[in-house]
């Protein structure tokens, strides 16, 4: 990805950070974003991180995009270039993506990294 491209990309992706209320700083050489999650006791007193409301929207937006390919998960994986039951973790809320998998997920599926954050894709 060009410079100007990925520092576009971080603009947008601020943006959309700022609005599911995180902390967004960044300077010429690092990106910052702290969000805050709940925790949820379950019955059998183990603790756990609910998907913040971003990770489900990029997991709904990669299962309708991958669905509207008609790619199977394992398909994406390789086009991607990542594990087919990552992929499937990424459906379900489960993984916290970096930039750098945004960014395969994205070639893989034909659209702007910035459209699988946003919820207006819904």
């Amino acid at each position: 990805m060009a410079l100007d491209r990925k520092v576009a990309f971080i603009q947008q992706l601020q943006i959309v950070l700022l609005a599911h209320g995180c902390y967004v700083s960044s300077s010429s050489s690092m990106l910052l974003i702290v969000c805050r999650r709940k925790v949820i006791i379950s019955e059998d007193g183990a603790m756990k991180a609910s998907p913040s409301a971003l990770r489900r929207i990029v997991a709904d937006n990669v299962r309708r995009l991958r669905r509207d390919l008609a790619l199977s998960q394992e398909d994406l994986a390789g086009l991607a270039q990542l594990h087919r039951t990552y992929v499937g973790a990424i459906e379900r809320a489960e993984r916290n993506l970096s930039l750098d998998n945004i960014e395969r997920l994205a070639l893989a599926l034909k659209v702007e990294p910035a459209s699988l954050l946003s919820s207006a894709g819904r």
